[in-house]
């Protein structure tokens, strides 16, 4: 091979190897190998080479490529490219490659069980190669007799005994029978008897009927085999026989008693009889489909003798049929309706022979379109859009049938357009299904004529985009409005202006997020793609209102808009936004999503190529490092995509200038990477918070996979082209793009000890994938060598496995298996490891083993005999080794190194097998240790509680301990113990689960270790309570039954049945009293993730099994006496069946029983025993979210989208049980509570749960008995049902008797008053209607509105008579609000009226506390205020009056009703300043604590937002002095608040600051650190945006010391409240700062986010009070602290680990390290500053300071030198709080030397021996380099 290679100067000698074992991801590069090959081979043959070359050598080429063509066939793209290889020889070894071919198929036919590959490989060669299929028919005899062994083979066994692989095999052998009937002439050959191959065709094609006619076979195979035999139909003689041939199957299909023979292929014989009831099966459907799909249009429009319809309208009422039949065959009965269609389209529109006055087709319309209504919210996956394009298709015939063929509309019943419409206007708007119908009629309606009729569309479309689940519909039905509008106006933009203009800008500046949301990404979108003019204006539009200052939309939405549509214009046109104001205005924003698309914005462009402007780059450099800090899991998503489209941009851009050599254009991009990546490093420096290195890690991610080639890379899309790597050697030599070197790869290896999994796993993803190992230099660190640098790292992974920490022993472990991958099998290392009592010793051996693969199995052994020496040390003393010897780490390290390290596995050592084994056996000890521990004496087969758990555990700690004492905390040693058991089981369990996966499944022994792992799983899964342990344990089932389910060994493939037969057999057995826990414990998961497994390799044997044991076992008879020791069977049952439709895996194979479960929980309500009754409930809350999908509530209530139609078609069963149900229900006295039916509930709450309904003749009879029945349970006593019963009345409630409805409701309520025994009654009435008003609001006209009103008007003693319960007058409130709400011109009178009346009454007799009382009172009083038309009566009486009452609540509801009215900013007309007032008066005369609460809360709002005068001010400032000591809890933190406002109106700039004001700022900054309750934290950030600002701005008084104190405070306090973790807190904190107003100031923008702020903050405080001493001694005591570092480092080497869980030293906002480098950077300006000024006197205080320095520095040193030498990447120097210390010192250092006057106070020599210490951290040491930021001279 390699001479043919040579002679043909083919570099790529490896081509063929790679092409045998190639994989999906490695396609795209060996087409362009194979593509240069190609090249090669074509110059080669133009040049005469060819025929140099050897035959005999020639022929091994040819058969090489040949075998590499049989190994791509599966890819068209490559075994076409390989094919090409073959071309130029073609000319003179053409028969050879026509032999070697041809024996390739007679190779696989003399297999007697051919493998998947090599049938697979014929099935592609017969499709794509002329030459097979001529060698094919040329051996066709045996090729038949061939597939008709194979098939029989398969065949004889039941469809659900086949194997995955057998299923797979029987596909691709149908496969092949349709290829051979495709390309062979065979279907006149099966008609014919005396032809060789007729009695293999007969056979075959029998095979082919029993997969359509035998239930079980996979989708797929029944799908082609309907194919496949509807095929051979179409191919007989004549159009009869075929039509005959096919009702003649269908029939025998559909009746057992019809025998199928292919006789019926012969004559026409039969004709169709569609009065037979259907077998509802898959076969049937998939031979109609293979039919329809088959036919010709001739064929279709074929009419028989005597027959008056043609055959495809003879096949529409069979689709009918199946369409309308069992849910679980709904996606294929309408997938063949789709056809169908498109056929009968096509005959429509082409065939001549179709003459429409023979048609019954007026019936097809009205029933197609009443399956659209019933399904176009299917809960099928899929079949709604199927659904959508059914009635595409339909809308086209009903077209083409009413213009092409002339038929009258009158004949086709009414115009269909208009009847949808009709339908669509009576929908309501939240239902799904209605858009993707109005979107699809738009292509058949003008627009004009929707709006007009049907103009609440705009707003419903709006309403969409306010939820995700409507909004993709929604954007097609805009989008469709908008190709009409280009349609008819083309670019002219007038048209949409004047329709969508204002719905356009509502939603964009709407105050939902989600709507701005998805109006921008779906409505701008369109608009700018269909009408590109319409960006421009909009652009300019937004801009003006930007600019303009009086506006009344809110300009951050206002500006994210603006950023949105310019984005969108860059993609589409490539034009950059010009306003860089507005952009840098955007970028600097304090909304999240505002910044994401403003950064969005400058990495996006149409050109991919496009280089980075300079201004893009400045801005980009400017605003990145302040949004790496960001809580928003979003908006780090959203950065990293808009990086990866600029790394991509900048990448090609930098191509493209290396090849026409323009190094101007490449350098400024070069910088930015080079900027960016050191950013990205230094900002993973330890003390980093989780956020920043999350976002860091992601970028970095990003960076390397678009800047750095990888010859093995999985890519498919955007992979990285390999020219890159002149790009890089480019970089190198401009001494940028360094991203693989020592320091980086140490602050990769620090991220390793983080606490989070995600961040470690991250950290290890890019130093396996990117770094070099093992290190290749360091130059920082001369003295170490690479031996001595594994063993520093090895040492501190194995000292991490063997912490009891979680985290650290997973960081360890991670570690190690790096350690394992890099240096022991890859490098071919040796270490010698031993464990001691003080930890691992390790050292390397020299690089000379014969036998590298010693090295990989010598380091597992290792790993294995400490887990062995571990383990040991539990049985002497339990509890020291939970601290000492926790054992999970080595498991966890010895498990990844084995089964996640891919060279090692693909080397298949010969002792590997052994190790694992060992480890499973180890795991195994394991697990039945810690089961010892928690059990301690208790019997192993009863699983013990939680309670014994503890006392176990406490008598081993009294055991090893004399001392020891019970209390009521956890201890530190039970802490321990407790932890080491549950991670420990959880980590063994993992760990099992992996080692099954590379265990060799074919060895000696390896069934019995099998079954031992599956009996340790269901012992953990059974035995185990605690959460943690048994979702560890599931995911390792898991994998475990994975496993076993892709095993080739067919043993191993039924161990998971057996596994299931034998939990569910132990349920009727009583044989699980082990598992008397909570929800069956681990039972349910043990199926389930059986069943789950199976399902992803499309088998439902298990699933079904499984059902079919569980409804037996619910539906056993209770026994006489329950034993409480014994779980009942029952209840694990529905437990089980609750676990799988919780799954939304399973939904779709659970469908078809949702019937049969509904019954079997109904019930289950009645049983007798609590625990069933229990189980049920949840069962049926799981039914219930499957049956209607999760819960939707908008701001009306809850929308429930399923019609009682929709309900009755999907799931026919259940409408007639749930109706005897409450046949039974009323049988029993609905009066007495301790007699109510226990159906109720179930059967209750699944009407309530359904949608509108329309009038159908269908289930009009069905509707009117549910009605019937449910309205006598409106009286029922018990107030719940009354409201369940009140909502499934109203579901019956069809569309067009709405009105009706609530005239007769009414009615039902007498005119006087009624007695108190019917009150039930009248209150479910009220309800009814109150609920009628909320979910048919859409459907009542203002005609209806005020008849309603009239008769409720009658009934007005309800509002007065004093017998009346409170609730039922609260009930007739509410529906007084919801007619107001509707139509408040026509009611609001009448309503007001009536509500007046109501509070005179309730006021006048409700004295004393009555059920409902409080809740009637507080909706009163809201009415009341809501409807007070305050324009025309502007009188605060109503409000005094409510102020001025005795009730407490009618106060509460007073004061919470005007909050939300201030809120809103609706009623401006409000004299708020004459309501502070009264809410003041009310602050003197109560007491109540909520009260006084709410109206301090008030005053503080009204003040935000209009103000106070001095008077109330002072009246305001009085009372919280009287009263904020006195007060506790969050009136206190209002209190405060509140105070703010007399502060700011008290303070005087002529005098200075009173003790009152330093007493209000200490409080302040009390509050603001406050821990645990953040009330006084939001308090202190609010009395911070009230008086803040005055007080911190400069003034008269600044140089008042006590002035100055106080601004020192308060920077303290919003220092810390910016920094707070509470979102709310922060936000609050940040008003102030667009306040704080100083010369100088670096960014002007009002709304700014808070890593912003905060530097403003100290921008603030340097720039406006850099001559206080009072702020610059502050500031010095946040950087650094005199013996601070010495306590800090002492305290880490001395203090002993005492607690397993350690409050962390920084919280996710404060970062001391990061802290310390910020106020540095004030420092430095403040010194410069009086530099600047010649005015040292503030930095004075720096000298006293200072002289304690020059110790610290001296004792940082002795400890660098001492503690850490020898340690470069884990010493103690990672701990946050000792990195923060020694910043400290450092900065501080750095301070006194930019203050030259100070320099003399210690000797820089120090400083310079501290930062240029190789231990410390490099990122540590770059950042304060780069902070420093001025030359080091002096450090040389």
């Amino acid at each position: 091979m390699e001479s043919v290679l040579d002679c043909l100067k083919i570099q790529d000698k490896q081509i063929f190897e790679d092409l045998l074992v190639y994989r999906t991801h490695d396609a795209h590069r060996l087409l362009k190998r194979l593509d240069h090959i190609h090249k090669s081979l074509q110059d080669a043959d133009q040049k005469g080479h060819l025929k140099q070359i050897v035959p005999t050598t020639t022929k091994q080429f040819l058969q090489q490529v040949i075998q590499c063509y049989y190994r791509c066939i599966e890819s068209m793209k490559l075994a076409r490219s390989v094919e090409k290889l073959l071309h130029p020889w073609r000319s003179t070894y053409e028969a050879y490659i026509h032999d070697e071919l041809s024996a390739f198929v007679s190779s696989v036919i003399s297999k007697e069980n051919p493998d998947l590959a090599s049938l697979t490989a014929v099935s592609n060669l017969l499709e794509l190669n002329l030459v097979v299929r001529d060698a094919v028919v040329k051996i066709l005899v045996p090729f038949l007799n061939w597939i008709e062994r194979c098939l029989g083979l398969l065949t004889r066994k039941p469809p659900l005994d086949l194997s995955t692989t057998e299923a797979g095999n029987l596909y691709i052998l149908v496969k092949i029978v349709l290829q051979l009937f495709q390309s062979c002439p065979l279907g006149t050959a099966i008609t014919e008897n005396n032809l060789p191959q007729y009695k293999s065709l007969e056979s075959i094609l029998n095979t082919v009927y029993s997969i359509l006619d035998i239930d079980g076979y996979a989708t797929d195979c029944v799908l082609l085999a309907g194919t496949t035999f509807s095929y051979v139909l179409t191919t007989v003689s004549t159009p009869a026989v075929t039509v005959s041939a096919f009702w003649s199957t269908f029939q025998s299909l559909n009746n057992p008693d019809f025998k199928f023979s292919t006789d019926i292929l012969k004559t026409p014989e039969y004709t169709p009889c569609l009065s037979n009831p259907f077998r509802k099966s898959l076969g049937p459907v998939c031979l109609v489909k293979g039919m329809v799909a088959c036919s010709s249009a001739e064929l279709l429009c074929y009419q028989g003798e005597n027959q008056s319809n043609i055959f495809i309208t003879d096949l529409y009422p069979v689709m009918i049929g199946y369409c309308t039949g069992p849910i679980n065959l709904h996606f294929h009965s309408f997938s063949l309706l789709l056809s169908w269609f498109k056929k009968f389209s096509m005959c429509l529109s082409q065939s001549e022979n179709f003459h429409i006055g023979k048609l019954e087709i007026s019936a097809i319309f009205p029933q197609t379109l009443t399956l659209v209504y019933l399904n176009w919210d299917s809960p099928v996956e899929d079949v709604a859009e199927i659904v959508g394009e059914i009635f595409r298709m339909l809308l086209e015939c009903w077209d083409t049938t009413s213009t092409k063929h002339k038929t009258s509309r009158k004949e086709l019943d009414n115009d269909l357009p208009e009847s949808v419409l009709s339908k669509l206007e009576t929908t309501p708007w939240y239902v799904k299904g209605k858009y993707r119908i109005l979107a699809i009629l738009l292509s058949h309606m003008d627009q004009e004529k929707i709006l007009t009729r049907y103009p609440e569309i705009r707003k419903h479309l709006q309403q969409c985009m306010s939820t995700n689940y409507l909004a993709p519909c929604g954007a097609d039905v805009y989008k469709s409005f908008l190709q009409q509008i280009r349609k008819q106006n083309g670019s002219d933009i007038s048209v949409w202006i004047t329709i969508w203009l204002e719905t356009m800008m509502q939603s964009l500046t709407n105050s939902n997020t989600l709507l701005r949301s998805n109006t921008n990404h779906y409505w701008v979108q369109s608009t700018l793609k269909v009408l590109p003019s319409v960006g421009d204006f909009l652009q300019e539009h937004m801009s003006d209102v930007l600019y303009s200052s009086n506006t009344q939309f809110p300009r951050q939405h206002v500006l994210h808009a603006w950023v949105v549509v310019s984005k969108v214009i860059r993609n589409l046109t490539g034009r950059e936004a010009q306003d860089s104001t507005l952009l840098r205005e955007a970028l600097y924003s304090s909304s999240e999503e505002t910044r994401a698309e403003a950064i969005s914005l400058m990495c996006c462009s149409l050109r991919k190529a496009e280089s980075l402007s300079e201004r893009d780059s400045t801005l980009l450099m400017e605003i990145l490092p302040f949004n790496l800090k960001i809580d928003s899991a979003p908006f780090r998503q959203h950065l990293g995509a808009s990086v990866k489209k600029l790394l991509a941009r900048i990448r090609d851009s930098c191509l493209a200038g290396l090849k026409v050599k323009k190094d101007t254009l490449i350098g400024p991009s070069l910088t930015f990477v080079e900027w960016l990546h050191q950013l990205l490093v230094d900002n993973l420096m330890p003390g980093a918070c989780y956020q920043r290195r999350k976002t860091c890690l992601d970028l970095l991610t990003i960076v390397y996979d678009t800047l750095v080639y990888q010859t093995d890379s999985r890519q498919r899309k955007s992979f990285t082209p390999e020219s890159t790597l002149s790009l890089v050697a480019y970089a190198r030599e401009q001494n940028l793009w360094d991203f693989f070197s020592a320091s980086n790869k140490v602050c990769l290896l620090q991220c390793l000890c983080d606490g989070a999994d995600e961040i470690q796993e991250m950290a290890a993803h890019l130093l396996m994938k990117y770094f070099q190992w093992p290190l290749l230099s360091y130059s920082s660190r001369p003295r170490m060598t690479q031996e001595d640098f594994a063993c520093h790292l090895l040492t501190h992974a194995l000292n991490c496995c063997n912490s009891p920490k979680a985290s650290e022993s997973q960081s360890g472990a991670l570690l190690t298996k790096i350690i394992f991958t890099k240096y022991v099998v890859e490098q071919g290392w040796t270490f010698e490891m031993s464990l001691t009592e003080v930890g691992v010793h390790c050292t390397v051996q020299p690089l000379n083993n014969p036998r590298g693969d010693n090295a990989a199995v010598k380091f597992l052994r290792t790993l294995i005999s400490f887990i062995v020496k571990t383990l040991e040390a539990s049985k002497t003393n339990v509890v020291l080794a939970s601290r000492t010897s926790p054992v999970h780490g080595f498991v966890t390290a010895c498990t990844r190194c084995v089964t996640e390290t891919v060279d090692l596995l693909c080397k298949h050592l010969s002792d590997l097998d052994t190790v694992v084994m060992e480890m499973i056996s180890l795991n195994i000890d394991v697990i039945d240790t810690m089961l010892k521990v928690m059990a301690r004496d208790s019997e192993m087969e009863l699983c013990p509680s939680f309670a014994e758990i503890g006392s176990a555990l406490e008598s081993w700690i009294a055991e090893s301990e004399d001392t020891y004492t019970e209390s009521t905390s956890l201890s530190a040693e039970y802490q321990y113990l407790l932890s080491w058991c549950w991670i420990n089981l959880k980590e063994s369990c993992k760990s099992l689960g992996h080692l099954t996966e590379v265990l060799d499944q074919n060895k000696e022994g390896a069934m019995k270790t099998i079954h031992r792992i599956s009996q340790v799983f269901l012992n953990i899964l059974t035995n185990c309570r605690h959460k943690g342990v048994i979702e560890g344990c599931r995911s390792a089932f898991a994998r475990f039954c994975y496993s076993l389910f892709t095993s080739i060994n067919k043993e191993l493939n039924q161990i998971p049945e057996l596994i299931l037969k034998e939990s569910l057999s132990t349920l009727v057995t009583k044989a699980t009293s082990t598992s008397t826990t909570r929800m069956s414990a681990g039972l349910p998961i043990i199926i389930q993730t059986i069943v789950s497994c199976e399902r992803k390799y499309k088998k439902t044997k298990l699933l079904q099994t499984a059902l079919d044991s569980l409804f037996h076992i619910t539906s056993l008879p209770l026994a006489a006496q329950l034993d409480d020791k014994f779980d009942l069977p029952q209840v694990h049952g529905l437990n089980i069946l609750n676990s799988l439709y919780s799954d939304s895996s399973l939904s779709a194979s659970l469908t078809q029983y949702i019937e049969n479960t509904v019954k079997l929980v109904v019930d289950s309500f009645g049983s007798p025993a609590w625990a069933i009754r229990n189980a049920a409930t949840r069962l049926f809350s799981a039914l219930v979210t499957r049956i209607f999908g999760p819960r939707k509530s908008l701001e009306e209530g809850a929308c429930n989208t399923l019609s009682f139609q929709e309900f009755a078609a999907h799931y026919p069963e259940i409408p007639p049980f749930m109706l005897g149900q409450l046949d039974r229900a009323l049988q029993t006295d609905i009066g007495a509570v301790d007699k109510l039916h226990p159906s109720l509930f179930p059967v209750l709450t699944l009407l309530s749960h359904l949608g509108p309904t329309e009038t159908a003749e269908q289930q009009h009879s069905l509707i009117t008995e549910f009605k019937s029945r449910i309205e006598f349970l409106l009286a029922s006593p018990v107030y719940y049902l009354r409201h369940l019963t009140a909502s499934a009345f109203v579901a019956m409630i069809t569309v067009q008797s709405v009105k009706d409805s609530m005239i007769s409701l009414l009615k039902d309520i007498p005119e006087n008053p009624c007695p108190s025994h019917k009150y039930n009654r009248l209150h479910g009435t009220l309800l009814c209607l109150e609920k009628t008003l909320v979910v048919h609001n859409a459907c009542i006209s203002e005609t209806d509105c005020v008849d309603v009103m009239k008769v409720l008007k009658t009934r007005a003693w309800i509002s007065s008579d004093p017998a009346v319960c409170p609730l039922i007058t609260n009930t007739y409130l509410s529906v007084l609000n919801k007619l107001t709400e509707l139509f408040p011109a026509k009611v609001r009178t009448d309503s007001l009226h009536l509500v007046r009346l109501m509070q005179k009454s309730a006021t006048c007799h409700y004295k004393s506390v009555n059920l409902g009382q409080g809740v009637l009172t507080k909706n009163l009083v809201q009415c009341l205020l809501r409807n007070h038309d305050w324009e025309v009566e502007n009188d605060d009486e109503l409000v005094h009056d409510l102020l001025g009452g005795t009730e407490k609540d009618a106060k509460l509801a007073c004061v919470s009703t005007l909050e939300c009215m201030l809120e809103s900013r609706t009623w401006q007309a409000l004299q708020w300043s004459t309501i502070q007032g009264q809410l003041i008066d009310v602050l003197h005369r109560e007491t109540y604590p909520p009260l006084l609460a709410n109206c301090l809360s008030l005053l503080l709002n009204i003040h935000n937002t209009h103000g106070t005068n001095s008077d109330t001010a002072e009246q305001l400032y009085q009372y919280c002095c009287n009263h904020g000591d006195s007060q506790g809890g969050s009136l206190e933190a209002t209190i405060l608040a509140v105070m703010a406002i007399g502060i700011k109106n008290s303070f005087d700039i002529s005098r200075p600051s009173s003790p009152d004001l330093i007493a209000w700022c200490n409080r302040v900054l009390k509050a603001s650190r406050t821990t645990g309750d953040e009330h006084f934290r939001l308090a202190a950030a609010q009395a911070m945006g009230t008086a803040g600002h005055v007080i911190m701005s400069p003034s008269g008084v600044s140089e008042d010391v006590t002035h100055q104190e106080c601004v020192v405070k308060l920077f303290q306090a919003l220092s810390n409240l910016i920094q707070d973790d509470d979102t709310d807190v922060r936000v609050q904190a940040m008003e102030i700062i667009p306040h704080l107003c100083y010369k100088g100031r670096s960014i002007e923008y009002g709304a700014v986010q808070y890593n912003t702020g905060y530097q403003l903050l100290f921008e603030f405080l340097h720039m406006s009070y850099w001559w206080s001493e009072a702020v610059v001694s502050s500031l010095v005591k946040m950087l650094y602290q005199p013996k601070d570092v010495h306590a800090c480092i002492t305290h880490k080497l001395t203090t002993c680990q005492q607690q397993l869980f350690e409050q962390e030293d920084d919280t996710f906002c404060t970062e001391s390290i990061f802290t310390r480098l910020q106020i540095y950077k004030s420092l430095k300006n403040i010194v410069g500053k009086c530099e600047d000024e010649q005015s040292y006197s503030s930095i004075q205080c720096l000298r006293e300071t200072g002289q304690a320095l020059s110790a610290d520095l001296v004792f940082v040193e002795d400890f660098l030198n001492t503690h850490v030498k020898g340690k470069p990447v884990y010493n103690v120097c990672m701990d946050t709080a000792v990195l923060s210390a020694i910043a400290g010192c450092v900065l501080f250092g750095l301070v006194l030397v930019d203050a030259n006057v100070l320099s003399e106070l210690f000797n820089s020599t120090q400083l310079q021996n501290i930062i240029s210490n190789p231990n410390l951290p490099p990122s540590f040491i770059h950042r304060i380099c780069g902070t420093s930021n001025q030359d080091r001279n002096w450090l040389e």
